[in-house]
Parts: C-alpha cells; structure tokens; sequence
C-alpha cells in the first residue's frame, strides 16, 4: 500500500465505524432532504504532523465530535498514533500510526460507557460522516454587537519541547473551536491553531486584534501552560524553557497582551477563556518564584475572564485523550439557547462543580458589561 494514499484514513474510519454502528453514511452538509434519516452526526477532525527529518515523529490525531439532528453535542471519541520516520526522511511513512490511531480510536468509541449508552439507547440508526462539515451556524442574537461580527483565537498547545507534553489541551482546544464555528464565529486561522511557538502566538494575537472592531464581539480561548509570576499571568509558548525570571519577557506571552489587543480594538463584548490553571512546569528550572495556577486579572470594560479554576489553584486535566472537565462544560453551555453571557459562565461553574465533585470551582472576573449577549437564542 501507498504510505501516502489520501484515502486509507477516511476507509479505516468508516471500517471501524461500520463495526460499531448499522449505518454509516458520508455527507457534504445539514441538507433538509438528507435529515430525515439521520439521527446524529460524527465531524471528523483529523490531524496529520509528518516529520521532516530522519528520527523525527510522525503524529496522526483522529478527533469525532458527535451532536444529534439539532445539533446539540452528545460526546466525542478520539484516537491517536505516533511512529518515527526513518531514513530517509521524505519517505515519510505513517502507516503504523495511522492503524494505532484508528485502534484507539475505534477502543475510545466502544469504552466510552457515556458516550455508548447515549448513541445506543437514542439512536437508531447511527449515521456518521467522515469529512468536516459546514453547518448552518445556530441562531445568535446580541444586543451588545448586533451588526458586528464575531470573531475568535483558540489556541491549544500540547507538543511542548523543554516540558512534558500536556494530554488533553489540543482535544479541548478543537472541541472549543469547532463549537465557536456552529454558532457563527469567524476563527482566526480559520480553526483551533495548535503547538504556537511565541512567534506564531504573537503573530495570532495581533492578527485577532486587527479582525476586531467596535461593534464585534471577541473570544480567546487558551488551553495549555500558564504561570503566575509577580503578579502576572504568562501564556507558554511550546518552545519556550525560561531559567529566570527576566526569560518571561522574551520567551513568554504575557495574557495582559491578548487583553490590550481586545481592548484597543474597542470591541463592545471581550471574553477571556483560560484552561491554563497547571502546575509551573518550569518550577525546577530557576523559576521557583513562579506560582501554580494563575492570578486574577484586572478586566476591562465589557470584559469577561474566565478561569478553569480558582486563582492561584490547579484545574483538572480530565481523562488522557479525552477533554478537561471545564472544556466539556463549556462547549455544553455555549449551546444552550436562551443563556445570557454571565448565566452561562455561571452554568460552566455549576457543572464543573458537579462533575470533579467540588475539587475544582471555576472563577470568572468581569467589568460592567452593557446590554446582553447570547452565544444562541432560544
């Protein structure tokens, strides 16, 4: 078999797929004609990193997100494989973690008792789809941006080169981003930008910036490394290995950027999302001083900051491959129609709460926010 053959991932998905489900259809998008026999839909996001030099390693992400006919997320299933690249290197073969993929994939759809129990008892029968899909967004309405646009930076880096990589931030990150994008959203980049070194972050920071307008309302969305030091809140780029204290200047993104950006942009509606609450991975490094978790910042006008947890406190990162129990909870609550801004950040925390049973409370600081926002209307 080709090693590059296009088509060997999408048949080994819907193979698998096949196994566990009746029926299994290919779409192109939510067509009228085509609802009324399907029950739910998998959006497949598929990931490749093929290694460029011999030694390097190949990385083949498969993530499905699966919502019901009305577009109501039910839960996901995810698989991963890695494999190395010999020489020479532009034989970049990736077969071996293609099939590693697809089999946990194929174990995570099976021993995800939730997930199971939800299409089994609900869904008869089950059809998937096996290319991303453009559906029609969810109703929104805004008073605080009506005529503006909405535009959103998520950000998750998992493949840090100096730390040990995090499990779950990419997941969350593409379960944030794909939600956004239901419910009109425009993303910088398009989608979730994974693995950021500290110029492609500052690079997405100023160009969210620049989309912003006075009548738009911004979300960031950060899941990853972060530490407070001095008082202040520090994004980690994955190639960032500070030994002191002045490194946080040049290696670092202080999150106070992301918030000058917004707020210049005179943006009516700012909503800060960080999933950053961790311990300080570089703790043994010289930067003792630095703390776990994150202070709380300063937001300004019309502005919401919502943190994983309670400053200066650890989050949770969730089961490995799957996604934080905060993320879940988010992407849950944005869907929900008829939940003004501060009620659903409030949902968030409620749920959260329920889930890690009380060992982990999000926090959210914000200014005086005028009118209302809804993510969707009822």
């Amino acid at each position: 078999m080709n090693e590059l053959d296009p088509t060997y991932l999408p048949k080994t998905i819907n193979e698998s797929l096949k196994r566990r489900f009746k029926d299994v259809v290919v779409l192109d998008g939510f067509d009228d004609p085509q609802r009324a026999a399907i029950d739910a839909v998998m959006f497949l996001d598929l990931q490749i990193t093929i290694g460029t030099h011999s030694g390097d390693h190949t990385h083949i992400t498969i993530q499905g997100n699966f919502v019901d006919i009305g577009q109501k997320p039910i839960g996901h299933a995810s698989g991963d494989g890695e494999t190395v690249v010999g020489y020479p290197a532009w034989s970049a073969k990736f077969k071996a973690a293609a099939d590693q993929a697809v089999e946990r994939f194929a174990q995570a759809l099976d021993g995800s008792k939730e997930l199971a129990n939800k299409l089994s008892t609900s869904m008869a029968p089950i059809a998937q789809v096996s290319a991303p899909l453009q559906p029609s967004p969810l109703p929104n309405s805004t008073n605080a941006a009506r005529d503006g646009k909405r535009v959103a930076l998520v950000v998750g880096n998992a493949a840090y080169r100096n730390v040990p990589r995090l499990a779950n931030t990419a997941n969350d990150a593409r379960l944030v981003a794909e939600t956004l994008k239901r419910i009109g959203f425009e993303l910088v980049g398009g989608g979730p930008l994974l693995d950021l070194d500290r110029t492609g972050f500052v690079t997405a920071v100023a160009s969210f910036g620049d989309k912003l307008t006075g009548n738009s309302v911004g979300v960031f969305y950060y899941a990853g490394h972060g530490l407070q030091m001095q008082g202040a809140n520090y994004l980690v780029p994955i190639d960032a290995n500070p030994v002191k204290p002045s490194d946080a200047d040049v290696q670092l993104v202080d999150a106070n950027m992301v918030l000058h950006q917004m707020e210049d942009s005179g943006a009516k509606l700012k909503v800060v999302i960080l999933d950053a609450c961790r311990n300080n991975p570089f703790g043994g490094r010289g930067l003792r001083d630095a703390g776990g978790g994150l202070a709380q910042m300063r937001a300004p006008e019309g502005t919401l900051i919502s943190y994983a947890t309670q400053p200066g406190n650890i989050a949770r990162d969730g089961e490995a491959g799957g996604d934080s129990p905060y993320t879940m909870a988010l992407a849950e609550a944005m869907v929900t129609p008829g939940m003004d801004v501060l009620e659903l950040f409030n949902q968030v925390g409620v749920l959260v709460d329920n889930a890690t049973e009380g060992q982990q409370q999000p926090w959210v600081a914000s200014s005086p926010i005028k009118g209302k926002f809804y993510f969707v209307v009822k």
